[in-house]
């Protein structure tokens, strides 16, 4: 992951000072998407058949408008994937009871930058595992089935 995320900070860097319609271009032009080679093509693997797609950017991502990555010459995320961003995914183990909720799959600890990983080990506190199983523990309870 830490290489991708100094992929798209260099990205982002290199059109940071574009007039917003190049910047825009360069981006979000169908049919050649660096943001999809680099932020969602790794996860593919994981999506299989999924339909709707959870998320909660942070850092850089949030510069992102992932409903726009083009994945394809005439096609973006948003008309393959049903995308709900969320503000965190708290929310989505929050909202779990109100909907029929039968698997999740949760990714946490990822660091998409150097220092968040230094940080993270110089910390000594793994925050992210015990949010995890706690989403896990909760899940379980509601007859949702996390995978690993």
């Amino acid at each position: 992951m830490l290489n991708g995320a100094r992929q798209l900070t260099k990205l982002l860097r290199q059109t940071d000072f574009m007039p917003a319609e190049t910047r825009v271009r360069r981006l979000y032009t169908f049919g050649r998407s660096k943001l999809y080679d680099i932020i969602w093509r790794p996860l593919e693997q994981y999506l299989g058949n999924t339909a709707t797609v959870y998320f909660s950017p942070t850092g850089e991502l949030n510069r992102i408008a992932f409903a726009a990555i083009p994945v394809s010459a005439d096609s973006c995320l948003i008309d393959r994937y049903d995308l709900r961003q969320l503000s965190t995914t708290a929310r989505l183990v929050s909202r779990a009871g109100k909907h029929d909720i039968r698997t999740a799959t949760v990714f946490g600890g990822i660091y998409y930058s150097d220092g968040q990983a230094a940080q993270a080990a110089g910390n000594g506190s793994d925050n992210t595992r015990a949010a995890m199983q706690e989403a896990s523990y909760i899940l379980t309870r509601r007859d949702a089935r996390p995978t690993p």
